[in-house]
């Protein structure tokens, strides 16, 4: 099953909080089904973003979050299970 890493984007200038500052560049990796989590957990700072609502860094403030997140499939993984089916393809070919 392919892997999703989502990749926290802040906006870094004098007006980024601290948390935001912190979260910049940290990643999540899922290999779920579901290609996008309902929120992103952080060890330190807890659920920063849900799937409704967006940004929690900032608690009730959150419309003063100029953050993102950014999602990226890797593509190294399904290149890896389309070699497999590609294998197992041959080998029943063999033996036809």
């Amino acid at each position: 099953m392919p892997s999703i890493t989502i990749t926290w984007d802040a906006t870094l200038d004098m007006h980024t909080c601290p948390i935001c500052r912190a979260l910049h560049g940290y990643s999540w990796t899922f290999t779920t089904p579901d290609p996008m989590p309902d929120e992103l957990v952080h060890p330190a700072y807890g659920v920063v973003w849900n799937k409704v609502v967006g940004s929690k860094a900032h608690g009730h403030q959150r419309f003063n979050c100029r953050c993102s997140i950014i999602p990226r499939m890797n593509v190294s993984d399904v290149l890896e299970q389309v070699q497999l089916l590609k294998q197992e393809l041959e080998m029943e070919k063999r033996f036809e």
